[in-house]
This record gives C-alpha cells, sequence and structure tokens, in this order.
C-alpha cells in the first residue's frame, strides 16, 4: 500500500533496514525511499488517525515483508525517522528541559505532524518556529542578545523557504516577515532555490521570488538612507 501521495516501488529485497527503528516484534514495515522501519502499528494508530486509516487497509495487504504488511510513504526517511524518535523514543531525552531540537527535526515535525495529523508533534514544533521566526521585532532583538537562546537559532540554520512554506501549511502567517527577510538577504536562494538537510531541493514560486527581489530593493534603499 502506498501514502495519498504516491511512493516509487523499489523491490523489497534493495531496501535497507534503520539501525533504530527495525522492531523485531514490530507489526508493520513503513518505507521511506530506500530505508525500511519496522514498527507497532498500534501505537502509531493512536496518534495518528491518518496512520490509523491506512493501516485499516493493510489486512489483505499487496506486499508483505519479514511477516509483516508493507506501507509504502513518499516521505524522506530522515524526517520519518524525526517523527518516530519522537512517537516512539528509545530514550527520554525529549523529557530533559536541556534538549536542543535541530532545525531539521522542527522542519519534519511541522510538516510531517500536519501531514499525519498528529496535533501535539505539529502544534510544538511550529509553537518553536513561531519563537525564532517571531514579527515582534523586541522578541527578536532580545532573542539575538540572550545568552539562554540554544545553538539551533543561528537563522543560518534555518531553510528560510521551507519555513515560508511551513508558515502557510500550518496558517502561521507570523513567521512570513522574518522568512522573507532572510530570502531577500541572499540573492543565491531567490534564483536557485536551497537544500533542506534531507537532500529535497526547495524553490520560491514565482510570486514570492518577486517579494524577495522588492523586498531587497526596498531593504537596500532604507539602509542608504539610514547612513549619513
Amino acid at each position: 500500500m502506498n501514502d495519498i501521495a504516491g511512493a516509487t516501488a523499489l523491490p523489497l529485497e534493495e531496501l535497507r533496514r534503520d539501525e533504530d527503528f527495525w522492531l523485531e516484534d514490530g507489526s508493520v514495515v513503513l518505507v521511506a525511499k530506500k530505508t525500511a522501519f519496522k514498527v507497532y502499528k498500534g501505537l502509531l494508530s493512536a496518534h495518528s488517525p491518518v496512520f490509523s486509516d491506512m493501516f485499516s487497509s493493510t489486512t489483505h495487504a499487496d506486499e508483505t515483508y519479514d511477516g509483516s504488511p508493507v506501507v509504502r510513504l513518499s516521505d524522506s526517511p530522515e524526517d520519518l525517522k524525526w517523527v518516530l524518535t519522537h512517537v516512539m523514543p528509545k530514550t527520554l531525552r525529549h523529557l530533559q528541559g536541556t534538549y536542543d531540537f535541530k532545525s531539521s527535526e522542527l522542519s519534519a515535525l511541522a510538516r510531517l505532524g500536519h501531514k499525519y495529523q498528529i496535533d501535539l508533534l505539529e502544534r510544538h514544533a511550529v509553537d518553536s518556529l513561531k519563537a525564532a521566526f517571531t514579527n515582534d521585532f523586541e522578541q527578536w532583538e532580545g532573542r539575538l542578545r540572550s545568552p539562554q537562546v540554544p545553538s539551533h537559532s543561528g537563522y543560518s540554520r534555518y531553510n528560510p523557504i521551507d519555513i515560508i512554506n511551513i508558515a502557510r501549511l500550518t496558517n502561521t502567517p507570523s513567521m512570513l516577515p522574518l522568512a522573507f527577510c532572510l530570502c531577500a538577504q541572499n540573492r543565491d536562494i531567490i534564483v536557485d532555490g536551497q537544500a533542506r538537510g534531507d537532500g529535497t531541493h526547495l524553490f520560491l514560486s514565482k510570486t514570492d521570488a518577486k517579494r524577495c527581489i522588492v523586498g531587497l530593493a526596498e531593504l537596500s534603499w532604507t539602509l542608504q538612507q539610514a547612513v549619513p
């Protein structure tokens, strides 16, 4: 079975078993590109109504692997692994107050949390991204100066095109101004796009590219006026 977005059907014998999420007593095999994850169907279903619906049709699955039904997904293995890390963690690191979420981790949790309706993951990721990409100047300035801001908050670690897409996907427009500002400061991103950590290359739409070009011109003019 495939997810609604479709997935390339790589032969089962060519799949690589994920080292962390191949559970011998697992009940379903999730396939993301060339990587297979054997996990607990019931646990995923409890967190995600989308997975629950998908699994309900695997009773008579067309494919089985290692005795379990196969569900092929269109997600990258890196993104899927971030979700599995939080849904069925092997450690309790996420309960530690000092746990530092990576930018790629927050991106994956926001996008896949939304896609699979894992509301808690989506909400936490979006709240964290909103704090970093605030539209409140005083909060932004204070965040830059605070010694307590986690290391992942350096804006060079983020893909601004990814943030724009997440803002629209999750109806969080407050993240757009700073994300567009970062795009406007890098002409290469406007023209060539930028790759996510999993290798997926993202491009601005023509409309958004025009916004960045106009914003770059206005930013340059404002800076010129500010210099005596």
